[in-house]
């Protein structure tokens, strides 16, 4: 086996978390190595090639960059420079055909919800919203050291600075459906199908699992500037090592961490390849599931019963698509198509759709359109088991089924499709890493409560974690703040 020099600190995985703390430590002075069992950079946040097309991997919306928000954070501390795109709309939805736009603008968006779902609570409820919204990104800026995990981190937030985030307390006691149901809105069919779908997109869970103080910025994250990156999400990771490397910082590829083993002086990283790695410091930025297989030693327990805590998480289903740009609706990047009768074997009645920029010739070829639509799926284990016929019946089950709830909005007839593949949970363990193809972190509903997440300290003062299985969770934004949490935590020990 071939052993590397001793590192101050590896990261394992290359997602949005992980390089995030990598850029900042290596800022700081650390010499920062990441390993990523990939040939590409960025875990949920990447870009791929099929044929002539660029794919994203996972996520498609991007925001963050508005005050206190921590893409915005990292322009300003470490020179982040993306070359995005605003989007108008941010979103349009879909429910029963019926097409509602997410207008950016709180009025205009308010405006639309009244004319769509009636006038009556909304003006009330999406303020309420807004203003609950804008609360918590900024208690998430400013106390970065929750969920606390060692006196320090207590010290850290209980300064008097802080104690003016104690009227928000009440919106972590009340879950969404009873701000919902306390407006008087509870009773709207329609409304309430339409807040359910638009949840899952980013808590993972529907109202009455998920507190206010959650659920308000997931449903408004559309009232926040929302952007498309030229060339796909990869170029948000592909920044981020370039700060690491500028700073004295390297990432590896292809290196797939099989056994993590605790050392005298640190730990000692096996992987599959047989190449043995040596640091004093080890974040982890893969799931708190996968940590329960690699840790060796006293750590196995902690992770177990981490994992057994949060047995669930959710799978997904993703068909990717390359058409002919001759549809005005994909005028709007982002869709969310919501429908009554819920897909075969996945039981989702929702799908999401993003399509690249019509200007973005490096993703689709010349009158073509690159597009991914993604849905859920609440028992990825499942394909791991079957049998190569009907693990292909179901997937054709499924895509024919997208294809015909798709068809109302996009009536794509045969010459119109020039590539199309799907991917199951069992392409994302082959894929990404994660172990079940369990994306989308910790769903609120498993959680109950925000104090029962994971802290990025563990019981070994050398030892972190980062990603979407530590707070605050999933998507691009809350991997983002993961990673400062996790930054801020190093270098305080």
């Amino acid at each position: 086996m071939k052993s590397t020099p001793h590192q101050d600190i590896v990261i394992i995985g290359s997602g949005i978390g992980g390089l995030t703390a990598g850029a900042l430590l290596a800022r700081s002075g650390r010499r920062v190595l990441i390993l990523e069992k990939n040939h590409l950079p960025g875990g949920c946040c990447s870009t791929f090639t099929r044929q002539e097309f660029r794919f994203e991997a996972g996520a498609t919306t991007l925001m963050g960059f508005d005050q206190f928000q921590p893409l915005g954070r990292l322009e300003r501390e470490i020179g982040l420079q993306l070359d995005k795109i605003r989007l108008t709309p941010p979103m349009t939805v879909w429910l029963d055909d019926q097409p509602i736009v997410r207008h950016e603008n709180l009025t205009d968006w308010i405006s639309e919800a009244s004319s769509v779902f009636g006038p009556e609570g909304q003006d009330a409820f999406w303020q309420l919203c807004y203003q609950v919204a804008q609360d918590a990104w900024e208690i998430s800026y400013s106390m970065p050291y929750f969920p606390p995990g060692n006196l320090h981190d207590w010290l850290m937030l209980s300064k008097p600075d802080n104690w003016r985030f104690l009227k928000s307390f009440p919106w972590v006691m009340r879950s969404t459906a009873q701000v919902i149901r306390n407006l008087g809105l509870a009773d709207n069919e329609k409304f309430m199908r339409f807040i359910n779908q638009q949840m899952l997109i980013a808590s993972q869970a529907y109202s009455a699992d998920t507190q206010f103080l959650v659920g308000a910025p997931v449903l408004t994250y559309t009232n926040s500037p929302n952007y498309y990156l030229s060339g796909g999400l990869i170029q948000l990771p592909d920044q981020l090592i370039s700060i690491i490397r500028e700073n004295g910082g390297a990432i590896h590829y292809r290196k797939e961490v099989s056994k993590v083993k605790r050392t005298t002086s640190g730990f000692e990283l096996t992987c599959t390849d047989g190449s043995l790695y040596q640091t004093r410091k080890l974040i982890s930025n893969t799931t708190i599931w996968n940590m329960q297989d690699l840790m060796k030693g006293t750590q196995t327990d902690y992770f177990k019963d981490l994992s057994d805590r949060f047995s669930f998480g959710w799978g997904a289903f993703i068909l990717n698509l390359g058409i002919r740009d001759r549809f005005p609706v994909l005028d709007s990047l982002h869709h969310q198509l919501i429908f009554k009768t819920p897909l075969p074997w996945l039981e989702s009645t929702s799908v999401f759709l993003s399509a690249s920029h019509p200007a973005d010739e490096s993703r689709a070829p010349d009158g073509y359109r690159a597009i991914s639509i993604s849905t859920h799926d609440p028992h990825p284990e499942v394909w791991f088991s079957l049998n190569p016929a009907e693990y292909q019946r179901r997937k054709t089950d499924i895509i024919s089924a997208i294809r015909d709830r798709l068809s109302q909005v996009l009536p794509l007839g045969p010459d119109d499709i020039r590539v199309e593949f799907s991917s199951t949970a069992k392409t994302f363990e082959e894929w990404i890493g994660r172990k079940y193809g369990r994306v989308g972190g910790i769903p609120a509903a498993g959680l109950k409560t925000i104090f029962r997440m994971a802290s990025p300290r563990t019981p070994d003062d050398h030892l972190y974690l980062v990603g979407d299985t530590t707070f605050p969770g999933q998507g691009i934004s809350a991997v983002a703040q993961s990673g400062i949490n996790t930054f801020l935590r190093v270098i305080s020990d």
